[in-house]
């Protein structure tokens, strides 16, 4: 993931646990979109923020991008001052970032000055491939969307432009000025079988501990909360999907609430502690690409 150099917004040498949370607080009542890189002498984090909310934290130490969470970043602070940048962004750059972690990575670290850009195009056309084109012109970083090879709509990083363009503008602008590109095509990785997993286990667990007169009561008060939810419900002790939107940022956002509301029947029954344990240890055999998207549920 390339991230993008300006504007930057702040920058603090030696940024302490109490400077960094003030500013996440201001942050959050801005309603800012754009990223904090906390530089500490061993571990580079990045934290992407998007409308205000905080909605991935990317350990990217080594070059490497592994997702974690703000509790890291915290507990790093507790005992050395961080190099801190902030620079902001329009949410629908952010939404893009966001997106490519989802996605592998293709081809890296492509110069126009070596690489024959409209080749490229056609190449991605002749392989009909689906991803996201990452571009990194000057010190801003703006995205190409494909599907089966043909460029749909580009993300440009301006604050004043709409969230998607004709592709015309960058494929024009990369031509003129020169880019350096990554290409990435997406990850096999069905965030509805994730949350199917996860809800029939607290179920499973919830049967297990508290029999089943409260398990009945439970389920029932569960189908009550889903009904919000059309097409979600519990059958016959199972989770039941009729149907869900493709989008995974969008299905991200319901299963957590689902999730977060199902946690928190099982914590008045045994304990917040013991559902909290029981909901990591349901993490374990999931994904690791995703395991820290949905712990978010407990942090």
């Amino acid at each position: 993931m390339l991230l993008p150099k300006e504007p930057v917004q702040y920058e603090i040498i030696e940024c302490t646990l109490k400077n960094f949370l003030e500013m996440v607080g201001e942050l959050k009542l801005k309603g800012f979109s754009g990223y904090i890189l906390l530089d500490f002498p061993s571990v580079r984090y990045v934290a992407l923020f998007e409308k205000g909310s905080h909605i991935r934290v990317i350990d990217i130490t080594g070059g490497r991008e592994v997702c974690t969470h703000m509790e890291a970043v915290r507990v790093h602070l507790e005992t050395t001052p961080a190099h801190v940048v902030v620079v902001e962004l329009p949410w629908f750059s952010v939404d893009q970032m966001v997106r490519i972690l989802m996605e592998g990575l293709l081809y890296e670290n492509l110069l126009t000055d070596f690489v024959n850009f409209q080749k490229l195009l056609d190449t991605l056309e002749k392989e009909r491939l689906t991803g996201t084109m990452e571009l990194q012109v000057g010190n801003r970083v703006h995205y190409l969307i494909f599907r089966f090879g043909i460029p749909q709509f580009s993300v440009l990083q301006y604050t004043t432009s709409i969230p998607v363009e004709p592709p015309e503008e960058l494929i024009a602008m990369v031509e003129q000025k020169g880019a350096l590109i990554n290409f990435y095509v997406p990850k096999d990785i069905s965030f509805v079988e994730i949350f199917k997993m996860l809800s029939n286990g607290l179920l499973e667990k919830f049967a297990e501990l508290n029999g089943k007169r409260l398990t009945l009561q439970m389920v029932s008060e569960l189908n009550t909360y889903l009904e919000q939810y059309d097409y979600i419900a519990i059958n016959d002790g199972c989770c039941c999907i009729e149907r869900m939107s493709d989008d995974f940022r969008e299905q991200e956002k319901i299963f957590k609430e689902i999730l977060d509301h199902q946690v928190e029947l099982l914590s008045m029954c045994v304990g917040r502690r013991t559902a909290y344990r029981i909901y990591e240890h349901l993490l374990q055999s999931i994904h690791e690409d995703v395991r820290e998207i949905f712990r978010e549920v407990i942090l």
